[in-house]
């Protein structure tokens, strides 16, 4: 028998976006990398053995050890040589997810990556500030309570529906930049929420395939910013703003 994701109430609207950052000092930068995507390959396969190799690299490079422990920004800016990469494949969440979990998930508050072609692909890290400068006008956006069970399916249809219910137009083809700020518990590993609340971007986004609504045109972000507030007060659940715009 067919069982439906489990009911949980519909998300609460929220009036502001949830506090974001700003690179303020930085303290690493390495240029001449070559940004490598999430392998979820077995272990001993060559995509994860490279992979691996590269965060490790990486790693010694940007001298872990010494770094803070938290309060952090790093800023990808990846290569991707040919212009048909822009659009097509090439997700910066997934060139992102493996530093941060390799790096450490609780030292960031703000990360970000830019997809380009031509100038080389680069990595800086450092120190993080609060931004106190609102997005400019022509940003849309959204910021709801969304509830717990980030993991659940469900989680994912409340934050669709709540952009269908805002009735906004998909953006038109081409690139596009995306913002995104969570409020959660100190505890939480925030990259464990950066894909759900991606997937759920159809209504902006597109969706290619209606069958697969959370299968959506997500590779043609070619920058992504990503920004995260730790509150003990909102328990389990998560507070999400989600902020879009076209790129001319």
């Amino acid at each position: 028998e067919r069982r439906e994701p489990r009911s949980v109430r519909a998300p609460q609207l929220v009036g502001a976006l949830q506090a974001r950052w700003r690179p303020e000092t930085t303290l690493l930068s390495i240029a001449g990398i070559r940004p490598l995507l999430a392998s979820w390959d077995a272990a001993t396969r060559p995509s994860q053995i490279r992979l691996k190799a590269y965060l490790e690299d990486l790693a010694t490079r940007l001298r872990l050890e010494e770094l803070p422990r938290s309060g952090l920004f790093f800023d990808l800016v990846v290569d991707v040589e040919v212009e048909s990469r822009l659009s097509k494949h090439y997700d910066l969440e997934n060139y992102l997810t493996p530093i941060a979990l390799r790096l450490g998930h609780d030292r960031f508050v703000h990360v970000r990556a830019l997809k380009r072609v031509g100038g080389g692909s680069s990595l800086a890290i450092g120190i993080a500030a609060r931004d106190s400068d609102p997005l400019s006008d022509d940003w849309e956006s959204l910021s709801l309570n969304a509830g717990s069970g980030s993991a659940d399916k469900a989680w994912k249809l409340r934050l669709r529906a709540a952009l269908s219910d805002m009735d906004v137009q998909e953006l038109p083809p081409g690139p596009v930049k995306v913002d995104l700020a969570w409020r959660c518990s100190p505890t939480k590993n925030w990259v464990s929420l950066w894909k759900p609340t991606g997937d759920a971007m159809g209504p902006v986004l597109g969706e290619p395939d209606s069958r697969n609504p959370f299968n959506v045109a997500d590779d043609r972000i070619v920058e992504l910013s990503m920004h995260r507030a730790s509150d003990p007060a909102v328990g389990r659940d998560v507070h999400v703003s989600l902020a879009w715009r076209g790129i001319n």
